[in-house]
């Protein structure tokens, strides 16, 4: 038997991209905040597929503390081991289909005696639910957590309610809503990244004061809506030729096509810019160098794409969606406008293009804001309290 009675595992695993440095983050804030009498452990597959969040692991976890295997078959094996070695073991999912695999793997190898030690909580991340699979996919995961899960996370009231049996989930005491959490940016080098350095006319126009620079972070996917945002804002870009718009991310080529041609369409090439993607550990940077971010998303089960600016010190225009209905407060971190609405977007670019000094003010109210909730380390403490609960 161990020393600690009591273990905690983290399956920190999640989709390919920014998603899995957040993970990262909080893995490493959970191992700080985790009780005594709990052994912590950062779980998850392929760890060279991304070195620089497994380097955030290293650098804080002892190697003893990091499960690793290239297979969610064997991790459900290393998973089975520890049920075998203390008294009572909780396993949570950051997010992401193949933590379920992993839960699904390791409950069938663990008998009815060491079924009654061990305890699954997930955290769910994306149901299609900025499409019709959302409902057949979010009763295909309900049926799912409330056979092998006992508590799932939401991320945010939108998303509970978006899956289908969230609320239910909630009401019978198998549900609860704790944010996804963002890294505390601080103050970026002083010189661009190399990413960005590369990028001449990207470089320019961040480093150029005279320009108003609104941000997109977002995979271009078709709920991203970024060709209904060029469309929509042509009119104000037009008036306003100081202004610039930002496309960061990579995606479905049909629809950055689409993007492009929409973009000559309404000859705005000058304006609109798509640089690619932008390493993780490069955004805080770009994001210092603009004036306000624009998330015209149709749904989110969360939203980093609002939540990061606002860490940045950016007011944030966007649709009421995702962590976007609890963080958006119209005049004071940000304006809402409606998809259904074109003009709606266009009224609230007017109002911080022509006084620059609103918008600096409500990124500075929306950075105080957010990080005194949505800092990894006040995710971290709920969660952690919750895994208490659930060891008890």
């Amino acid at each position: 038997m161990q020393q600690k009675s009591k273990a905690a595992v983290f399956i920190g695993q999640a989709f390919g991209t920014g998603i899995y440095r957040h993970l990262a983050f909080l893995g490493v804030e959970l191992y700080k905040a985790c009780p005594a009498d709990v052994e912590f452990y950062f779980a998850s597959v392929d760890r060279e597929a991304n070195p620089g969040a497994w380097s955030i692991v290293r650098d804080v976890l002892p190697e003893r503390n990091i499960l690793s295997e290239p297979s969610f078959d064997r991790l459900a094996a290393q998973c089975v081991e520890l049920v075998r070695s203390y008294e009572k073991v909780l396993i949570h999912a950051g997010g992401g289909w193949g933590q379920t695999k992993c839960f699904v793997r390791a409950r069938k190898r663990i008998g009815k005696e060491l079924a009654k030690h061990i305890t699954f909580m997930g955290t769910t991340h994306s149901y299609r639910n900025d499409s019709l699979l959302r409902i057949p996919m979010s009763l295909f995961q309900y049926a799912l957590y409330r056979l092998y899960y006992r508590m799932i996370v939401f991320q945010c009231k939108d998303a509970a309610g978006r899956f289908i049996g969230g609320n239910h989930l909630i009401q019978i005491g198998r549900g609860t809503i704790i944010p996804l959490g963002c890294e505390s940016f601080g103050m970026p080098n002083v010189e661009p990244p190399s990413g960005i350095d590369g990028n001449a006319r990207l470089l320019q126009m961040l480093r150029d004061e005279s320009l108003f620079k609104f941000v997109y972070l977002a995979g271009f996917r078709s709920g991203k809506m970024h060709v209904w945002l060029v469309k929509a804002l042509a009119p104000v870009l037009k008036r306003h030729p100081e202004a610039r718009v930002l496309f960061c991310g990579k995606g479905a080529q049909e629809v950055i096509d689409a993007t492009v041609a929409a973009v000559r369409e309404e000859q705005l090439d000058e304006q609109i810019l798509l640089p690619g993607q932008i390493a993780r550990e490069e955004v805080p940077w770009l994001l210092t160098h603009c004036n306000c971010a624009v998330v015209p998303s149709r749904s989110e089960t969360f939203g980093h794409n609002f939540l990061e600016p606002m860490f940045a010190g950016l007011p944030v225009l966007g649709t009421r969606v995702g962590i976007g209905c609890d963080i958006i407060k119209d005049g004071e971190t940000g304006y809402a406008f409606d998809l259904k609405q074109p003009t709606s977007v266009q009224d609230v670019a007017e109002k911080v293009l022509t006084d620059r000094s609103v918008a600096r003010a409500m990124g500075q109210h929306a950075k105080a804001f957010v990080e005194t909730r949505f800092t990894h380390e006040a995710v971290a403490h709920q969660l952690v309290d919750l895994y208490a609960k659930l060891l008890t």
